[in-house]
């Protein structure tokens, strides 16, 4: 024959406020987490919007600075060859001199 336990309503209530206060607690330090995470995600929202945007006016400027190199390297080209022809007129000039 199986026993039948017996508890008191006042052991039944102190179990059951006991059981209510750990449950409690709990709760209030889930609601405390979720509350910092939602701030943390929120803050992490508004970085990567900054980042975004502080990449848009990297590219841009990468932009606008690989024109300029190409148009560096274009002038570089030209006074190169320029250097060239003042090389030959020199010796042209030079040529000219030694026959005089």
């Amino acid at each position: 024959m199986v026993k039948k336990l017996t508890h008191s309503t006042d052991e039944v209530k102190r179990y059951i406020g006991a059981v209510t206060e750990h449950y409690t607690k709990g709760l209030k330090v889930i609601g405390e987490q979720y509350s910092d995470l939602k701030k943390d995600i929120a803050g992490l929202k508004k970085d990567t919007t900054e980042l975004k945007k502080d990449m848009v006016e990297v590219k841009d400027t990468q932009r606008s600075h690989t024109e300029m190199i190409g148009n560096l390297m274009v002038d570089a080209e030209t006074l190169k060859d320029d250097m060239k022809v003042v090389k030959a007129d020199i010796q042209i000039i030079k040529t000219g001199l030694m026959v005089i």
